[in-house]
């Protein structure tokens, strides 16, 4: 049975003409094995936002779905028809599951979707078979996708674990990517690593969260003069670097590698701003891995730029703090001063 044709057939979608979502992924990979920026753009980018109907595919789409399933019944609905679609095939069993499941927040609901399927004591055969691979790689929407993705993982389809780290290549999958994968038998932290490498964004953000418990020395280094680095902002995984990447001893060697300072000079910068989350207030090697890197950088200051001094400098001479308050990391008013005076004598502060 040709799973994928029986379903367009019957519910009259425009799937001709329009890449799946993997189709686009795969096609627009750069030679390292990284998304470009076309690729970012997904197929059913019009249908995620409701107010551009412009695409015919994505208008014709939102007429069949006549009303919106409430996110609490979803996963129990979707569990009910996998069973369904396991046991019998049938078209009208994937149109409904598939209208829930491209409305639903898959992210959120997959662990409920997980313990439904065991409660029901789903197995898999050729028709769930089919479908699942269906609706991983020649979908069109992404919430569909994601629950293709998870089910794989779920039902251990092992024979897709490289295909579906593709899809992992754009941020919208590479947390879930992971969660499947974390069914079979991998190396968690090899494929961590290795999905995080190859995400910019969110993506990136999520993973190295996930790798930040890592003893690994190399996977350390990495988080600390790569990883953090993020297309959204670099507060987020500023503090987390500093900490799994051990930025304070880093700069306490006696000789400190360039790519480290570069790195220091960044996420300083995202400890200090404290834009969305907290950072420099509550890191305690703060005083210390500031005149660190002011010791090691104040005789090439030009290379990483007057901006990082001037940050420093503002921060402290800032009297209004509670500065008792931040002995903990390491301040005292000697520290300040000194650290004032040796800005304010290389002329680094105006």
């Amino acid at each position: 049975m040709n799973t994928s044709n029986s379903f367009k057939n019957t519910v009259n979608l425009t799937f001709e003409n329009k890449l799946s979502i993997y189709d686009h992924i795969s096609n627009n990979l750069n030679e390292d094995g990284k998304l470009n920026l076309k690729g970012y753009k997904l197929p059913d980018d019009h249908f995620v936002n409701k107010n551009d109907t412009s695409n015919d595919f994505y208008t014709n789409l939102e007429t069949i779905i006549k009303s919106r399933i409430s996110n609490k019944e979803n996963d129990i609905q979707l569990a009910n028809y996998i069973k369904k679609i396991s046991l019998n095939s049938t078209a009208e069993d994937k149109i409904k599951f598939y209208e829930i499941a491209i409305n639903s927040n898959i992210s959120y609901i997959i662990d409920n979707i997980y313990r439904e399927i065991k409660r029901l004591n789903i197995k898999i055969n050729k028709n769930l078979y089919d479908w699942i691979e269906f609706l991983t790689f020649k979908s069109p929407h992404r919430e569909a996708v994601k629950l293709g993705v998870s089910l794989i993982g779920i039902f251990h389809m092992d024979v897709f674990k490289e295909k579906i780290k593709i899809l992992a290549t754009h941020d919208e999958f590479s947390l879930i990517v992971f969660k499947s994968l974390s069914f079979m038998n991998i190396d968690f932290e090899t494929e961590l690593f290795e999905l995080a490498k190859k995400v910019d964004g969110w993506g990136r953000i999520q993973l190295v969260e996930l790798l930040s418990k890592t003893n690994n020395k190399n996977i350390k280094h990495w988080i600390l003069t790569k990883g953090y680095k993020n297309n959204i902002m670099y507060d987020y995984l500023a503090l987390l670097a500093a900490n799994c990447g051990d930025l304070n001893k880093e700069l306490s060697k006696d000789v400190v590698d360039k790519e480290i300072l570069i790195a220091a000079r960044d996420i300083i910068e995202a400890l200090i701003l404290e834009t969305n989350l907290v950072g420099i207030s509550v890191y305690p090697y703060a005083a210390k891995t500031i005149e660190l890197f002011i010791k090691n950088t104040i005789n090439d200051s030009a290379i990483y730029g007057y901006r990082i001094y001037k940050y420093i400098y503002k921060y402290v001479t800032d009297e209004k703090k509670d500065w008792d308050f931040y002995k903990e990391n390491g301040w005292t008013n000697e520290n300040r001063k000194k650290i004032a005076r040796t800005l304010e004598k290389y002329q680094l502060i105006s």
